[in-house]
């Protein structure tokens, strides 16, 4: 798949087949793909319907959202989240992609804030969501909180 446009890049810990934490470096590409490369290399390729334009890493679903979690809520950089063309907010969770939020516009960047980082809350990580309007979306567990 080669594809010359690349629209995003950020680094993410996934468990491996064999439950090992690996560092990857996971690729938004503007033709509506991502791949996960491990040593240079892909070593996973995600389809989605729309170009992927932003990508972020964080900790975004956890048990009060009713979602089966793979990871503990403490760690960081352990899910990434995917924003596309079409407004959609994607995890990825391990190797699989998750529905997280859909939004009125397409999406160009995506930022996570730990909630330790506003007190001592914990839980899944705050989504900051910049899109092609003059609103930025707030998002927690799926849910938009705030618009500015």
């Amino acid at each position: 798949m080669s594809d010359p446009i690349i629209r995003d890049v950020c680094s993410v810990q996934l468990p491996d087949r064999h439950g090992l934490f690996t560092n990857y470096v996971l690729v938004a590409f503007g033709r509506g793909h991502a791949q996960l490369l491990s040593r240079g290399l892909p070593v996973h390729t995600i389809a989605l319907s729309s170009p992927c334009n932003a990508l972020c890493a964080g900790v975004f679903l956890g048990s009060s959202t009713g979602d089966k979690m793979r990871l503990p809520p403490s760690s960081r950089n352990l899910q990434a989240l995917l924003g596309d063309e079409a407004g959609r907010l994607f995890v990825l969770d391990g190797f699989e992609l998750v529905p997280y939020a859909q939004l009125d516009y397409p999406i160009t960047r995506v930022f996570s804030l730990p909630l330790r980082t506003l007190g001592s809350y914990d839980g899944p990580d705050l989504v900051i969501c910049a899109t092609r309007s003059d609103t930025i979306y707030i998002l927690h567990q799926k849910k938009i909180v705030a618009t500015h």
